[in-house]
């Protein structure tokens, strides 16, 4: 199905509209708005159709600490409610990938494990 001239005019003066956010408000954010676009992309097309990505839903203190820490000390994983982490798993291609030895497990399984997150 292809999008329709106004359809693709949509997306395009939504990405072109949309400004940068550096700071966020404080408080919860409603479970649908959160629900929709992992949903969204992880039915998008993929190559082969392997759908290797994930989203994890970071909402917990200790989660968005690491996302600080792996972001370089950017504050804003801490000052956001909650942050949706979309991972592409390019190893997911190989039948037999092997971890490098001196490699953590940023899964984002393992990551929900640790910090309390739901993948």
């Amino acid at each position: 199905m292809q999008p329709s001239p106004a359809d693709r005019a949509t997306v395009s003066r939504i990405v072109r509209a949309r400004p940068s956010v550096r700071h966020h408000r404080p408080g919860p954010v409603p479970a649908e708005l959160l629900d929709e676009p992992a949903e969204l992309a992880l039915e998008a097309p993929s190559s082969v159709n392997l759908q290797a990505r994930s989203v994890v839903i970071v909402s917990g203190e200790q989660g968005r600490e690491a996302l600080t820490e792996a972001t370089g000390g950017q504050p804003q994983p801490q000052e956001a409610p909650v942050v949706l982490v979309f991972v592409a798993e390019s190893g997911a291609r190989r039948a037999e990938a092997r971890p490098h030895p001196g490699r953590r497990d940023h899964s984002p399984a393992r990551f929900a494990e640790t910090y309390g997150t739901r993948p």
